[in-house]
């Protein structure tokens, strides 16, 4: 079999700070003597691509949600049920929660998953035959470049068709994607199989493209190798213990809690980018609610998270509109949230399967803008 590996580099550089940890990313990757081939869904103009071997542009970054899928009794029970909470760390307490939109935000899981197939189709089509792939925001160290090539000699001489560190962290069915190894082919052959559809089905409550691969890997017959930490929590011990019978579990040392680290243990850069991070106004990712019980009660918490120099002044509006007359009276619920501003509620009544409405207004370049959306506790 011949043997022509690449790196294939992921990239959605939307500031200018993410912009220039691209950039540190291919500097690094430059030292080493395999082609270099960044992908993104935008356009990018830049010096840093000259250096090269190819900048390919996937096309429209094409946002889904699951409610483009699914009917309003899965995505309420998938909010309900989904193992992913968000913190807000304040002095020494903790508020946990999960967005109501959760489930009809647009999100780029789906473009993300689409990245990576245009990715593997590519490299397939100019004849690379392994690839190592990386997120623009990690950052490999000179001390560790070695070991690209101890990774690509393992998975060539051990007929390897995946390498991934995987997070005990997450629970089972986690694959962590900011680097990675494998054979062209069978990821090009694997990503072909994938929908948006299939992705929403497959991946309920949770819906992340690290989990969706893990279980389409699981699904296509293959000899994948996992890395792990051995300095689990207790907690942690009982994942990963089903994998299939041709997958290789490797037990790895390792000072940190990333991923990464497994397969490159001085990289500190990492993980560098955030998603939150626009360089627009962007009223799903700023607006924050959660209805949740909490306790003998519900837990109403609104924040007008902080993002970027364009936060917005956030007026908010939350009603409970009677249905019948068994319904208790509630009353509305108003906000004026600046940027950063947060706030906790207690509803005492029960609110079970009760019609939430959520209106919302701010001003943008001048314009009101005012907007609704309903959903179910």
């Amino acid at each position: 079999m011949n043997y022509n590996p690449c790196i294939v580099i992921l990239t959605h550089p939307n500031t200018e700070e993410k912009l220039t940890l691209l950039s540190n990313c291919i500097t690094q990757l430059k030292k080493t003597k395999y082609p270099i081939y960044v992908f993104s869904n935008m356009v990018i103009k830049s010096e840093i691509l000259e250096t090269i071997n190819g900048f390919i542009y996937t096309g429209e970054n094409k946002m889904y949600s699951a409610s483009d899928f699914l009917d309003i009794k899965k995505i309420t029970e998938a909010r309900n049920i989904t193992k992913y909470k968000s913190h807000l760390t304040y002095g020494d307490k903790i508020i946990s929660y999960t967005p109501i939109n959760y489930g009809t935000e647009k999100s780029y899981y789906w473009a993300c998953t689409n990245l990576y197939r245009v990715a593997f189709e590519f490299v397939k089509n100019n004849s690379y035959t392994h690839f190592m792939l990386t997120q623009y925001d990690t950052i490999i160290p000179d001390s560790d470049l070695y070991l690209i090539d101890e990774n690509f000699n393992e998975i060539i001489l051990n007929n390897i068709n995946g390498s991934f560190p995987v997070d005990p962290n997450m629970g089972d069915n986690h694959f962590n994607g900011d680097v990675f190894f494998g054979e062209v082919k069978w990821w090009n052959e694997l990503f072909n199989t994938m929908t948006p559809n299939d992705f929403y089905t497959k991946t309920f409550p949770n819906w992340t493209p690290e989990e969706y691969f893990y279980i389409k890997a699981k699904e296509k017959e293959g000899k994948i190798k996992i890395k792990i930490r051995t300095n689990l929590d207790e907690w942690e011990k009982k994942y990963y213990k089903d994998i299939p019978i041709n997958w290789i579990k490797e037990n790895t040392d390792s000072n940190t809690r990333n991923a990464v680290n497994l397969y490159f243990p001085n990289i500190t850069e990492t993980g560098l980018s955030s998603y939150w991070d626009t360089p627009y106004f962007d009223i799903e990712k700023s607006l924050v609610i959660s209805i949740e019980p909490f306790r003998d009660y519900y837990q109403m918490f609104v924040w007008n998270k902080p993002i970027s120099k364009n936060d917005k002044n956030i007026n908010l509006t939350i009603r409970f509109p009677n249905e019948n007359d068994l319904d208790n009276i509630i009353n509305d619920f108003n906000f004026e949230l600046s940027p950063g501003v947060w706030n906790l509620e207690y509803i005492f009544q029960n609110i079970k399967d009760r019609k939430v409405i959520i209106e919302y207004s701010y001003i943008d370049d001048g314009q009101l803008i005012c907007n609704s959306e309903t959903y179910y506790i």
